[in-house]
């Protein structure tokens, strides 16, 4: 068999396979990116509207560039902020590296230094299984959380499966903007919270001081 001629049969074919493989949505979403980084959103944002999806992994990118977006031009919303922690609720590992990236944002937008723990549904062999995931979940570590009243006029009860810890909380508006920071002891399994807040929706983080895991509640300010 000729070898020299078989590899040099072809060109088009293989010329139109790597543009394909060049013009795949990556390429559109490095393109978004880099106009959100230049400040150039108007851009960035008819892009976004053109992007056709080819699977949850894209759905997830495309989520992520608006989100990024959206808070890069200051038009960050409540809604953006529970999608971002849909986002951060996903496997990294099926639905996509985007993950990862959506938790680096959230730290940015919530003055955080969250780590987040993956509950991933593996029974696949690695298959993308983002339709079989619970996008509502919260983002726990390997403790549990309930709030109470929640909506609250002010102080709300904490009630957590630690019979004893220390939590740090934190507190931040829909904007992603720091409003309480404070330091709690969990006694048999319940502690109380005076933050003093206007009316509104709050997310609020609390890490385990012993092992740093985080939950992450959403509060009702209804007074």
């Amino acid at each position: 068999m000729n070898f020299a001629k078989a590899n040099t049969q072809h060109p088009r074919e293989r010329k139109n396979f790597y543009t394909t493989e060049l013009s795949t949505n990556n390429e559109v979403f490095a393109t978004i990116e880099q106009n959100i980084a230049q400040k150039q959103y108007t851009l960035a944002a008819s892009a976004l509207v053109s992007v056709a999806n080819q699977d949850d992994i894209d759905v997830n990118q495309q989520s992520y560039n608006a989100l990024s977006l959206h808070y890069s031009n200051g038009t960050f919303t409540a809604t953006d902020s529970l999608a971002l922690i849909n986002l951060c609720a996903l496997c990294p590992y099926t639905d996509g590296f985007v993950v990862f990236r959506a938790r680096a944002l959230y730290n940015e937008v919530y003055h955080t230094i969250a780590n987040f723990t993956d509950e991933c549904n593996t029974t696949t062999n690695g298959s993308r299984l983002a339709n079989n995931l619970n996008t509502n979940k919260e983002l726990v570590g390997n403790f549990k959380i309930e709030l109470y009243p929640n909506p609250t006029a002010n102080n709300f009860n904490i009630i957590t499966d630690v019979a004893d810890a220390v939590l740090q909380i934190q507190i931040v508006d829909v904007q992603g903007k720091l409003m309480y920071v404070n330091k709690v002891a969990v006694q048999n399994y319940q502690t109380n919270v005076q933050p003093n807040l206007d009316n509104g929706i709050y997310f609020v983080t609390f890490t385990n001081m012993i092992n740093n895991t985080v939950v992450i509640k959403k509060l009702i300010i209804q007074k």
